[in-house]
C-alpha cells in the first residue's frame, strides 16, 4: 500500500509539474507573439480608434483618405509582413482571421482601382483627383453611384473583419 501511495504522489507531482511547464510555455509564446506582432498591433489599434463609428460621409474624400485609405494601406503592409515572417506563431484560427483581414484590406484597396504597385506612393492630392474622377465616371442611377456603393460595401466588410480580428486577438491587444 505504501508503494502505491508513493507512486500516486509521484504521478500527482509530475502532472502538476507538467501543467506548470505548459502554462509557463504558453506565457512565453504569448510574450513572443506580442513582441513579434508589435507593429501590427499598433497599426491595428490605431485603425480601430479611427473606425469606432462606421457611419462616415462617403462623399468626403478627406475622411475616406485619412480614416480608411491611408491606415488600410499601412495595415495591409504590416499584414503582409506578419504573415510572411511570423506565420508559424499563429494557431490555425488566428492565421485564418489574419488572412481574412488581409483579404478584406486588399479588396478595399482594389475597389479604388489603383494598381497595387503604385498604391504606397499615393498621397492625398493624387488620391483626391482619382477619387473625384472615379465618382464622375462611375455608372450611376438617379440615387446610386456604383463606385461609391462599392466603396461603402467594402468599408462594411473591412470593418466587420476588423471586429473579428479584435475578438480573436483581444488577449494580445488589451494585455
Amino acid at each position: 500500500m505504501l508503494a502505491f501511495m508513493e507512486f500516486y504522489f509521484l504521478l500527482l507531482y509530475l502532472f502538476t509539474y507538467w501543467e506548470l511547464r505548459k502554462k509557463k510555455y504558453r506565457r512565453y509564446i504569448h510574450k513572443v507573439k506580442k513582441i513579434a506582432l508589435q507593429g501590427f498591433l499598433i497599426k491595428f489599434k490605431y485603425q480601430m480608434k479611427l473606425v469606432e463609428d462606421i457611419t462616415i460621409d462617403i462623399e468626403d474624400v478627406n475622411e475616406i483618405y485619412y480614416k480608411y485609405f491611408e491606415p488600410v494601406k499601412e495595415l495591409k503592409f504590416e499584414l503582409d509582413k506578419v504573415i510572411s515572417s511570423y506565420e508559424n506563431l499563429f494557431s490555425s484560427w488566428e492565421l485564418e482571421e489574419i488572412q481574412k483581414l488581409q483579404s478584406a484590406a486588399s479588396s478595399f484597396l482594389a475597389d479604388f482601382h489603383i494598381p497595387f504597385s503604385e498604391i504606397y506612393s499615393w498621397n492625398f492630392k493624387k488620391f483626391e483627383k482619382h477619387f473625384i474622377k472615379k465618382v464622375k465616371e462611375s455608372p450611376k442611377t438617379e440615387d446610386l453611384n456604383f463606385f461609391i456603393s462599392d466603396i461603402n460595401k467594402s468599408i462594411k466588410r473591412y470593418h466587420e473583419q476588423l471586429e473579428n480580428v479584435k475578438n480573436e486577438f483581444k488577449n494580445l491587444l488589451y494585455d
